[in-house]
């Protein structure tokens, strides 16, 4: 089953230029997807980069290849647009880098300039997600009349698509209100046993542990649906735990083929 990935990132929640340049690279091509006219816009960007940095080493074409080969082996889940985000950010001191020499441009002064930004990234788009729950809460308020089943199923299905994609690069979707776990529950797909639920329970036991530290504090705008006490967070990281390993266990397929539209006539 072929379904087209949705950018949910997107919307009236988007507040800043910035925001929208994050979540637009959400539906961009991938460099693990790009052929050589995109390879050759890669060795562009880096090869501006260097000379915005006034790199005073020659830097030979052949070193630059073997840079885009190092981003493309590696980095193969970000955009173009990710790659130029982070040399402008980089090169305007928005993120920091930490103490590497600029003397030489090198794949190391690649690689800590592309984590830093990938974890800015994942700040502004948990900034998004928590913005987009809040709009979508009050929308929910304003207008409380349920779509046809037909939407709710279909934009249900877009949802698990996203999460799961999401997941499948790398990521820890966010459940809002536990709605895919409960509906895995529903249909059986979660029947977790003992081993299971031991597992899970470690498993947010040490996210506890990570979320009540001060960096983590600093960078996770996390909202546990409105109660923020620590056993239900420490639900909602077990909840995460299962649904995260039905994820791992069964193809996108299998998983969309157990929506069916009786189950939004409610």
């Amino acid at each position: 089953m072929q379904l087209t990935k949705p950018n949910n990132l997107l919307g009236n929640w988007i507040t800043t230029k910035e925001e929208n340049q994050i979540a637009l690279t959400m539906s961009e091509k991938r460099i693990g997807q790009f052929d050589r006219v995109d390879m050759e816009a890669l060795v562009d960007i880096l090869a501006q980069w260097r000379l915005m940095l006034g790199v005073t080493s020659d830097t030979t074409q052949e070193e630059l290849i073997f840079i885009t080969q190092f981003i493309y082996d590696n980095y193969k889940h970000l955009t173009l647009a990710d790659v130029k985000m982070a040399k402008d950010w980089t090169i305007m001191g928005k993120i920091d880098v930490g103490f590497v020499t600029q003397k030489t441009f090198s794949s190391y002064y690649i690689s800590r300039s592309i984590n830093a930004f990938e974890e800015e990234k994942r700040r502004i788009i948990n900034d998004i997600d928590a913005k987009k729950e809040r709009y979508e809460m009050r929308k929910a308020i304003d207008n409380p009349v349920k779509p046809p089943p037909e939407e709710r199923m279909k934009s249900f299905q877009e949802h698990i698509v996203t999460m799961y994609q999401s997941y499948h690069e790398g990521n820890d979707p966010y459940d809002i209100g536990d709605m895919v776990y409960n509906w895995m529950k529903e249909v059986k797909i979660a029947v977790p046993n003992q081993t299971d639920i031991h597992a899970a329970m470690i498993y947010a036991t040490e996210k506890m542990r990570e979320y009540k530290s001060d960096k983590l504090k600093e960078k996770t705008k996390i909202s546990i649906d409105g109660d923020k006490s620590d056993e239900n967070m420490k639900k909602k990281f077990a909840r995460s735990y299962i649904r995260n390993k039905i994820f791992e266990k069964y193809p996108l397929s299998s998983i969309i083929s157990k929506i069916m539209i009786e189950q939004f006539k409610k």
